[in-house]
């Protein structure tokens, strides 16, 4: 079984929620959102480190450790930088020496499962990666100042989600091309295939959303209490 380096990045503001707290400490029922994320991924058996990354002032607030109880793998802090590529560059200099392969997931996904992480590891041994990604089922316009330009052809569109699994010497390259070449991605695959590599998909879940407003935190509470009312 190959070692695993998990990233769960948590180094934002937060500045869209306008709340005195990072958007991924607010709650989330009874515990923060990065604790119910963490909680989620680390069901996962296949994953054989944490590499945490958060806000240079939170590294060592009481608030990451309520985020960290009964985990039984090694966890590791580190503060993140100005943009999210920084944070996970920092994040890739602190992988174990023997990690294989490396997960990055985002802090403020907190609805991710076993059975994604473990087809995204099993599809990332033919592949250079594979992340999570949802069809497109809306029409797609091209703006551009309030007037459409056009409609995108959409039955080859996805959403790119997060946990995205790559093998590790291709991630670490592609951070450190991008960083030589100035380059800027929206997301971590974005860097490995501007190097010509094959990333597959695994159809990921509208569940699994990012909360990023107001808004997305009602209805992540609203799918905390249906999942608590199922059990």
């Amino acid at each position: 079984m190959p070692f695993v380096s998990a990233i769960v990045v948590a180094a934002g503001s937060g500045q869209r929620m306008q709340q005195v707290l990072p958007k991924q400490f607010l709650p989330l029922g009874a515990k923060p959102i990065l604790a119910h994320t963490i909680t989620n991924l680390l069901k996962c058996p296949l994953l054989s480190e944490l590499i945490l990354v958060l806000p240079a002032t939170f590294v060592d607030h009481p608030i990451v450790k309520d985020c960290l109880l009964d985990i039984l793998i090694p966890v590791k802090l580190v503060a993140g930088g100005a943009e999210r590529q920084d944070s996970v560059y920092q994040a890739l200099q602190h992988l174990d020496p023997t990690a294989e392969v490396v997960l990055i997931h985002d802090g403020v996904r907190p609805f991710v499962t076993s059975n994604q992480i473990a087809q995204l590891l099993d599809r990332c041994q033919e592949y250079a990666g594979a992340i999570l990604a949802i069809p497109i089922y809306e029409t797609v316009k091209e703006v551009e100042n309030g007037i459409i330009l056009g409609t995108k052809e959409r039955h080859n569109l996805y959403l790119a989600q997060t946990p995205q699994v790559f093998r590790r010497e291709i991630i670490v390259n592609a951070y450190i091309r991008a960083i030589a070449d100035r380059f800027v991605g929206t997301d971590d695959a974005m860097l490995v295939e501007r190097l010509g590599h094959k990333i597959a998909i695994v159809l990921g879940d509208r569940r699994n959303l990012k909360i990023t407003c107001q808004s997305d935190l009602e209805l992540a509470k609203f799918l905390l209490n249906n999942e608590s009312n199922a059990i």
